[in-house]
């Protein structure tokens, strides 16, 4: 009993093995189309794949400069903003603990 069944395709009604070259071919043809196209010869393809390609990597790098400027000027505006509320809570300790001096000292005067 195999526990491995070979993958299979079906073309008029008869089975046909895949063989390795066919799943190269395929996971080229997913991941890297133009190579694909290459390397089965069709110019035509492989020239507007690659201009897709190039457009799409064109598009990556407008977006990436932009994305980062972005998230850096995020993290500064988070880290102004808690700073403020640092500020913002040390001056309301600072006054409260003010008044309990100033309290103590009338006190004891």
């Amino acid at each position: 009993m195999r526990l491995y069944k070979p993958q299979t395709r079906r073309l008029n009604n008869k089975k046909l093995k895949l063989k390795k070259k066919d799943n190269i071919m395929i996971a080229l043809a997913i991941f890297a189309p133009p190579v694909y196209f290459l390397i089965r010869k069709n110019i035509a393809l492989f020239l507007l794949t690659s201009a897709m390609a190039l457009f799409g990597l064109a598009l990556v790098m407008f977006i990436a400069p932009p994305l980062i400027l972005w998230a850096v000027s995020a993290i500064m505006a988070i880290r102004h903003w808690k700073r403020g509320e640092q500020d913002a809570q040390m001056r309301r300790h600072a006054e409260m603990v003010g008044q309990q001096v100033a309290a103590n000292l009338s006190r004891n005067s």
